[in-house]
């Protein structure tokens, strides 16, 4: 009986301190919204961009990570900016 309580307290005590070890990142984007033209095939159109790119840049992220994103709109119209959660 002692030694099953011995497993069982340095079994959680090995689960609390890898979970104490573990790094958390903290992830900060700042996306630009903004109205440019873009030539492809002779034929020019006008389309938002973010940060320059369409379509916009993919965010990494694991399970823990905090995760802060700046959206500034510089466009002409409102947009909305899907979100996984």
């Amino acid at each position: 009986m002692i030694s099953a309580m011995k497993f069982i307290l340095l079994f959680l005590s090995g689960i609390v301190l890898h979970l104490g070890i573990t790094p958390v990142q903290a992830l900060l984007h700042r996306f630009e919204v903004r109205r440019s033209s873009h030539t492809r095939l002779c034929t020019t159109k006008s389309m938002l961009t973010v940060n320059g790119r369409f379509p916009g840049p993919t965010i990494y992220a694991r399970r823990g990570d905090l995760v802060t994103v700046d959206i500034i709109n510089l466009s002409d119209q409102n947009i909305t900016i899907p979100g996984m959660e």
